[in-house]
């Protein structure tokens, strides 16, 4: 089984972290650079009018680190529910900042848009084919409520990731995601145990939030044959948590 390490600079990709953590984070040289880009915890806004949470200037600022600190190392990167909600604009948006950027630095790079916003007709489609139920407790549905959303995504999971890595991306621009399949999808790939990739992916999903540092404080997970251990990057700072079944430090 491989030994995987995996840098999660921030909680969200607009949200900033403290520039002498991002080094620290490269210094303990990461296979991968991951970060989720978008949430549902700030309300259903985002998802329904398609835009992005974060201003362009500081998403830019957050993908830049990454950019260029994965093509310092020689390794790839990616993102997850991009603009906040993963829609289609969402993507195409950090996918026009992420080419400025390469540009300006003078880098090419192989990306990987994957686009997870659904139609609403091939929708209905599918309910009128009883492939589509509203969940359980949640209202009832038909074919009107199609019409009546804006936007409409899909959930990715670690799959399309690794389809994208085995078509040679070296970066990775996710529609809707769950925060877990963008950590999760490179070290499954390697051969690493699946409940390690699960859990640890959940541990570190927030950044910085499981450390003693917060969000601006940036966390590394690392996988092996025993588990994970789980790093705070932040000179100074610890894990919150430790058990038995996992390292911390």
């Amino acid at each position: 089984m491989a030994n995987v390490k995996i840098f999660v600079p921030y909680g969200a990709v607009g949200l900033n972290c403290t520039e002498e953590a991002f080094e620290a984070g490269l210094a303990m040289h990461p296979d991968i650079i991951s970060s989720d880009a978008g949430s549902t915890d700030s309300g259903p806004y985002y998802l329904g009018s398609g835009h992005g949470k974060y201003s362009i200037r500081d998403v830019k600022r957050d993908l830049k680190r990454m950019v260029l600190g994965a093509d310092k190392l020689g390794i790839p990167m990616t993102i997850g529910s991009a603009g906040t909600c993963g829609s289609d604009e969402g993507v195409d948006t950090a996918y026009q900042l992420i080419k400025e950027i390469c540009e300006e630095a003078g880098i090419h790079k192989k990306i990987a848009r994957i686009y997870s916003q659904q139609k609403p007709e091939i929708l209905k489609k599918k309910y009128r084919e009883g492939r589509i139920n509203a969940l359980k407790g949640a209202p009832k549905i038909s074919e009107k409520t199609f019409d009546e959303c804006s936007t409409i995504v899909a959930l990715l999971g670690a799959e399309a990731y690794q389809e994208a890595f085995k078509n040679g991306a070296e970066i990775i621009i996710g529609g809707r995601s769950t925060d877990t399949a963008v950590m999760s999808a490179f070290p499954l790939m390697k051969g690493c145990d699946p409940a390690s990739c699960w859990h640890a992916a959940k541990t570190v999903e927030c950044g910085g939030v499981c450390t003693s540092a917060g969000l601006p404080g940036c966390v590394f997970m690392e996988l092996d044959e025993k588990g994970f251990t789980i790093h705070s990057v932040q000179p100074g700072s610890r894990s919150r948590r430790a058990t038995s079944r996992m390292s911390f430090s």
